[in-house]
């Protein structure tokens, strides 16, 4: 049986996972397969016994081969990347459930991705829109950007707003989500990183496949 390369260790992805979660329940958090680490994302409140497990939200999952990293939904079609025996069957099984196995949310234990700019935002903007407002639709939160997608009038100040514009969330790896006009999303913008986002939006009854964005900026 051929031996899997590795190149993230158990040690690394507890690390990451104290710097993006927390650092009290870190070691619980990382649970070991085959082919990857999985990283349960609850609130420490869930590991405390305050709270019940979420139902629905995402995982993150670690291929061991790579170091890169995957928000992985718990519905049914993505329970065999959980399971997966070996790196091929962990790569089939991401095809399967919607992941791209060449573009990973991130990576642990080497450089990331370089992130879109918020230059690039404005270019893609400037291709896909034939707005005047460019720029200044758009607020960096760190994680992503969040772009306005009002109408030129509206920012003028000449018009209402519409409630048929929701907002989009650029994410710095390029993925792009249009939201609903919603009150409750108000939460899910507030977020800290991406993953809880993703957590917040489903809480909020406007569940978002992590997996498959509505489209990419190229990078």
């Amino acid at each position: 049986m051929a031996t899997l390369t590795t190149v993230v260790t158990r040690e690394d992805v507890v690390a990451w996972a104290a710097r993006n979660y927390g650092p009290r329940h870190a070691e619980q958090r990382v649970s070991e397969q085959a082919a990857a680490f999985v990283v349960d994302t609850n609130d420490d409140a869930v590991f405390d016994g305050h709270e019940q497990p979420g139902y629905g939200g995402v995982s993150i999952v670690v291929r061991k081969q790579s170091g890169g990293y995957w928000q992985v939904s718990h519905d049914p079609v993505s329970q065999s990347v959980y399971l997966a025996e070996n790196d091929r069957a962990l790569r089939r099984a991401m095809k399967t459930a919607g992941l791209d196995p060449a573009r990973p949310t991130g990576t642990i234990g080497t450089a990331p991705p370089s992130a879109v700019t918020r230059a690039q935002v404005v270019t893609w903007l400037a291709t896909r829109r034939g707005w005047r407002h460019l720029d200044d639709r758009i607020t960096d939160l760190g994680w992503a950007y969040l772009v306005n997608t009002q109408p030129d009038n509206v920012l003028d100040g000449k018009a209402a707003l519409s409630r048929d514009a929701g907002p989009l969330v650029v994410a710095k790896n390029g993925a792009v989500w249009a939201l609903p006009w919603s009150p409750e999303t108000v939460s899910a913008l507030a977020a800290q990183d991406e993953t809880t986002f993703h957590n917040r939006m489903f809480t909020a009854g406007h569940p978002l496949n992590p997996d498959q964005p509505t489209e990419w900026i190229p990078r």
